[in-house]
């Protein structure tokens, strides 16, 4: 198991609109997530984080309507930690193929069940419990969840 501190930001409010349509398309393939909150968690890792083999990865669902190509999803299953209200909730970190956030991996979305109380600039810690490998590039440590 891996422990990973990060912050939570400010979402831009797009991801809170595209999960809203997305997540019930992702539950009919991975019923674990139909408990979620339809919004995502935004979080700033103190390391880079890059998921080569997910829990679950989706076939490409078509939510943009009939025409447009489908997009794959990641889900990485992962115990959520708010350390200012000393709460751990189940979770997934959530992988859009298309997001620009896969080209930074010191950023992660995460979606849960509602949690109340948290706020940007709160403390976090992910939780993962799977193989992973971290190497130290340009000072990075990066982690790799393999």
């Amino acid at each position: 198991m891996i422990k990973i501190k990060g912050y939570i930001t400010n979402n831009s409010g797009a991801e809170t609109s595209n999960v809203a349509g997305q997540l019930p398309l992702i539950a009919k393939e991975f019923p674990e997530v139909e408990v979620c909150h339809k919004g995502t968690i935004n979080i700033l890792l103190t390391m880079p984080l890059i998921v080569l083999k997910a829990d679950y990865q989706t076939t490409a669902i078509q939510w943009l309507g009939k025409n447009a190509a489908g997009e794959i999803f990641d889900m990485l299953r992962i115990e959520f930690e708010v350390t200012r209200i000393n709460k751990k909730i189940q979770a997934w970190i959530y992988i859009p193929h298309w997001s620009p956030h896969r080209a930074k991996p010191w950023v992660h979305e995460v979606i849960a069940p509602y949690c109340d109380g948290i706020q940007a600039g709160d403390e976090c810690i992910i939780h993962i419990n799977s193989e992973y490998a971290s190497l130290d590039f340009d000072n990075a440590k990066t982690v790799y969840i393999v």
